[in-house]
C-alpha cells in the first residue's frame, strides 16, 4: 500500500485522444472529461475504473533514458501528460482536480507483458509503477496548461 505523501501541484502538459481504436493518439488543446466516462470522443473511454490514463513527463523521460526498452515504451500513450506532480504517490481513492474536472485515482501501475525484455531481465519499468488510472467524478473541460492538484475529499461518485 502506498503512503499518502505530500504531493505538490503540477500542470497539464498534453491531452491526447484516440478517435478510433488501433489508431495513434493525437494531441488536442483541450477536452471534455465526462463523469463516469472519461474523455468525450476517445475510443478508450467508457464506464469502469480506467477511464483516463495519466503519466508524468518525468516518468516519460525516465523511460527514454533507460538502458532497456519494454514492449510498451513507444506504443503506450497516456490521455493526460502532467509536469511537476507525481500522482503515483497518492493512494487509490485520492481525488485530483485537473482543470475543471475532478478525478479519482482508481489504480496505479500498468500490467506488464511477460514477453517484455524488462520483465524477463527483472528490470524496473516506470509504466508498471507510475501510470495512474482515474475515473472522472466531476465533469469538466481540461486544457493544456491547466493546474493539477490533489483534493480532499474526492467528490461525488
Amino acid at each position: 500500500m502506498r503512503e499518502n505523501h505530500q504531493v505538490n501541484s503540477g500542470t497539464v502538459r498534453e491531452i491526447r485522444i484516440s478517435r478510433e481504436k488501433g489508431r495513434p493518439r493525437e494531441e488536442i488543446p483541450e477536452g471534455y472529461f465526462q463523469a463516469g466516462f472519461g474523455l468525450r470522443g476517445d475510443s478508450h473511454s467508457g464506464p469502469g475504473e480506467r477511464q483516463v490514463v495519466i503519466l508524468g513527463i518525468e516518468a516519460r523521460r525516465r523511460l527514454a533514458d533507460s538502458s532497456g526498452e519494454g514492449l510498451c515504451f513507444r506504443r503506450f500513450k497516456e490521455t493526460i501528460s502532467t509536469a511537476g506532480i507525481d500522482l503515483s504517490r497518492l493512494e487509490a481513492g485520492a481525488g485530483v482536480r485537473i482543470g475543471e474536472s475532478v478525478q479519482e485515482i482508481s489504480r496505479t501501475g500498468k500490467d506488464c507483458y511477460p514477453e517484455c525484455e524488462l520483465v524477463r531481465a527483472e528490470q524496473p519499468c516506470a509504466l508498471s509503477r507510475e501510470v495512474v488510472f482515474t475515473r472522472v467524478i466531476v465533469s469538466g473541460t481540461v486544457r493544456k496548461g491547466d493546474p493539477v492538484s490533489p483534493v480532499t475529499p474526492a467528490g461525488p461518485a
